[in-house]
């Protein structure tokens, strides 16, 4: 009897050691600077980047230029600009006060753009969870996945409809060094 229980617990210990190895091999890969380049029409605009040709490639796309929106960056003696297409806005600044305006922010609230990931307007949370993982921050209708501190570093954040448990829109934020 003895002997019994023994095997019967060592299975069942094999099994869940089993179970674990099986769940590491789908657990998505750690957020990276990787995941935090956004494809607009097959070609990958990233952070830093000046926003000049992502403006024309959303002003293509969508037939009107993007309305801007400047106003005095918090951070420095500088411009800030957000750009607000029908689709997307981007967002960009000087970092250090530099004269080269730099990629620092885009919003998704509609069209068929996608995470580097493959998540975008639509994607349940579960699919957003399978892709991103589990460590993650939960702000009212929000998901919120960082690099570091969130919103002190590289962001990613995921606001969905509670209803439905949709994707609603999705924002990547850079947040450059001071």
């Amino acid at each position: 009897m003895k002997r019994m229980k023994r095997t019967a617990l060592l299975l069942a210990a094999l099994l869940l050691a089993l179970m674990a190895f099986a769940g590491a091999e789908d657990a998505p890969e750690a957020l990276s600077e990787d995941d935090f380049v956004f494809v607009y029409d097959e070609t990958p605009y990233s952070f830093g980047m000046d926003p000049a040709e992502l403006i024309a490639a959303i002003t293509a796309h969508e037939g009107a230029a993007p309305e801007v929106f400047a106003a005095e960056s918090c951070l420095y003696d500088t411009m800030d600009y957000e750009y607000y297409g029908a689709e997307i806005t981007v967002g960009s600044c000087h970092p250090q006060g530099g004269p080269d305006e730099a990629i620092n922010c885009f919003m998704v609230y509609g069209g068929e753009w996608t995470t580097a990931r493959g998540i975008g307007i639509g994607s349940t949370l579960e699919e957003v969870v399978s892709a991103y993982g589990t460590d993650y921050a939960e702000e009212a209708d929000t998901v919120v996945y960082a690099i570091g501190e969130k919103y002190q570093s590289y962001t990613l954040a995921f606001q969905y409809d509670e209803e439905s448990r949709t994707v609603i829109g999705f924002a990547l934020y850079a947040m450059f060094d001071t």
